[in-house]
């Protein structure tokens, strides 16, 4: 039988990470919660785990930043909106 510590925290990484969209369990859906739905939660969180090693291990070329100008202000604005999802997706 799956021990209740490894299976409280799979739930725990998974309610953490469902507050970032905003889309948590109802009450209901916790209540129906099986072993086979823990055992996806807790291969998830060994995946997201698994992909931030390799993330972390990668090095990345450097960015110049682009001057935000009159003239540039669409790129810009979705520019800073795509780099602010991708910092807030790096602390998951």
């Amino acid at each position: 039988m799956p021990s209740l510590a490894a299976n409280l925290k799979a739930l725990s990484f998974t309610l953490k990470d469902r507050v970032y969209c905003n889309a948590l369990y109802d009450d209901a859906g916790l209540a129906v919660l099986d072993q086979a739905q823990l055992t996806l939660m807790k291969n998830y969180g060994a995946q997201v785990l698994q992909d931030k090693v390799n993330d972390e291990s990668v090095t990345l070329p450097e960015i110049e930043m682009p001057k935000f100008t009159s003239e540039n202000y669409d790129f810009m604005s979705k520019f800073v909106r795509c780099t602010w999802h991708i910092h807030r997706l790096s602390h998951l």
